[in-house]
């Protein structure tokens, strides 16, 4: 059984107060510091290729009339799907290169067991459309149609994509409703979701003929040197913006080889749940009123956020890692 690999006396607070102060003022200070830690982006190669992606895609909007191809980016919850996707739109938007009124990128969140015509009416709410609940099936395809165009928009997101594994009949397959829309050549788009859309989009091989290579972001493997150099970067990175937001005072060391092996363990490779895990770390500090993440406050964050949510069944800074070599 492995121990841990930290001493007694390193769990011990070296900032502030060992246990969180809940006076309204200092809940008011944390929750605009853990706002301004919600807005820091740290780039991985990762992220690159799924901009690649995104750009490859849009770029076919130049065509426009002719069939489109689309993309795809699956992966697990927390892998950087959904953030992504805002990160690219933000930088198409500050690129100025639309008309004022255009919107050049969608991004349609979709709700469980989504039918095509759920679908329509879900990019219709993306867009802003106050009766998007409203018409047939027939009636609300020929509204989005209308409203893209009219919008300009040069690339649509559908995110969630898993949930269009629900259909109601053979002649209501949501994949054959993608199929059709980038056939009509309205605009290219791009499918977002979890692993669980895989087997999904693949077995509608018309489907899969209208989609480039896949740009899957898998878990990282603690066994593969470039996925723990991407790992290693990320971590880096996400510590030297928490001081240069001023939200720690300079580094926390999450680097230190024994953190980071209990970070990529407690993750499973998943860089969004370092973020997050590192989040309610962070949450832990600033109520504590210490000046960095200290291990006292990663041992916390993992018993109360992620071992309680069974993202792991342990807590490796007190325990170790089970199967590390």
């Amino acid at each position: 059984m492995p121990k841990s690999p930290f001493t007694d006396a390193e769990f011990v607070p070296v900032t502030g107060h060992p246990a969180p102060r809940m006076t309204d003022a200092v809940i008011a200070e944390v929750a605009a510091k853990i706002e301004k830690y919600d807005q820091i982006h740290v780039v991985t190669d990762r992220h690159e290729q799924a901009m690649f992606t995104y750009k490859r895609v849009m770029a076919q909007s130049a065509a426009s009339g002719r069939p489109m191809l689309g993309g795809r980016i699956l992966g697990p919850s927390g892998s950087g799907k959904t953030t992504s996707a805002r990160y690219f739109r933000d930088w198409v938007l500050r690129q100025n290169q639309h008309a004022p009124d255009d919107v050049p990128v969608i991004i349609a969140p979709l709700d469980r067991a989504c039918t095509s015509r759920r679908l329509f009416s879900s990019i219709l709410d993306a867009i802003g459309d106050d009766f998007s609940e409203q018409g047939t099936e027939a009636i609300l395809k020929q509204r989005v149609y209308r409203s893209l165009r009219r919008l300009n928009t040069r690339l649509l997101v559908i995110d969630e994509t898993q949930h269009l594994r629900f259909r109601s009949t053979e002649a209501n397959d949501t994949t054959d409703t993608l199929k059709r829309m980038l056939d009509d050549g309205l605009c290219p788009a791009i499918f977002l979701g979890t692993d669980e859309a895989t087997e999904f989009l693949n077995q509608n091989k018309q489907l899969a003929n209208r989609l480039m290579p896949p740009c899957d972001l898998k878990p990282l493997d603690r066994s593969s040197p470039g996925d723990r150099k991407i790992f290693h970067t990320y971590v880096t990175e996400l510590d030297c913006e928490l001081a240069k937001a001023q939200l720690t005072v300079g580094k926390s060391h999450l680097t230190e080889k024994r953190t980071l092996s209990c970070l990529f363990a407690i993750s499973g490779g998943v860089l969004g749940r370092v973020s997050n895990l590192i989040r309610v770390a962070l949450d832990h500090t600033l109520f504590r009123g210490a000046t960095s993440i200290e291990l006292f406050d990663l041992s916390h964050a993992t018993t109360s956020w992620a071992v309680a949510q069974d993202f792991i069944g342990y807590n490796p800074f007190i325990t170790g890692v089970r199967g590390a070599r």
